[in-house]
């Protein structure tokens, strides 16, 4: 029932290596500050990278109908993502930067992945998504939004993508 989480809540937790939060940002409602960071002290986006704990390694959301642009902008010590089925897209830039990340989980509830969204996960494996091939093929996918990634595979509840057809 969580519907707000303030900016300094988790600030100094240095020790953090996974959490689970209801949504990104500042409000459930996707209003107000809408990146990561924010729940660490982190004033924009822009110091994501700075105010995230570098021992946090797993983000599991529960909530939420988005991940907002540059959401995580810059988390490059993250290495899993769990995205759950009341989100509907991922926006532009959401994981730029995030180069350790290796794993994500998308729901087959998600719709559209902006334009370089997962630009620079230079880290990333595997993209295990919760739908069939067909529905991975249907999603509208901004321009460069795999640029710089890693050989990644689309793995589908019918199969397997490469990156080359994803």
């Amino acid at each position: 029932n969580v519907t707000s989480i303030g900016e300094y809540a988790f600030y100094g937790c240095s020790g953090l290596t996974s959490i689970t939060i209801p949504f990104v940002g500042e409000k459930a409602d996707g209003t107000g500050y809408t990146y990561f960071g924010y729940i660490f002290g982190a004033s924009s986006y822009d110091y994501n990278d700075f105010y995230v704990p570098s021992s946090l390694k797993e983000v599991i959301i529960t909530g939420g109908t988005n991940i907002s642009e540059d959401a995580f902008s810059g988390c490059s010590g993250l290495t899993s993502v769990t995205i759950p089925d009341s989100v509907t897209s991922i926006g532009d830039s959401a994981f730029d930067g995030c180069s350790g990340l290796t794993s994500v989980t998308i729901p087959d509830s998600v719709t559209s992945i902006g334009n370089g969204a997962f630009w620079r996960c230079s880290g990333l494996t595997t993209i295990n998504f919760q739908g069939t091939m067909a529905q991975w093929q249907a999603i509208e996918k901004g321009s460069n939004w795999d640029y710089l990634t890693g050989e990644y595979a689309v793995i589908c509840t019918d199969g397997t993508i490469s990156k080359a057809d994803a």
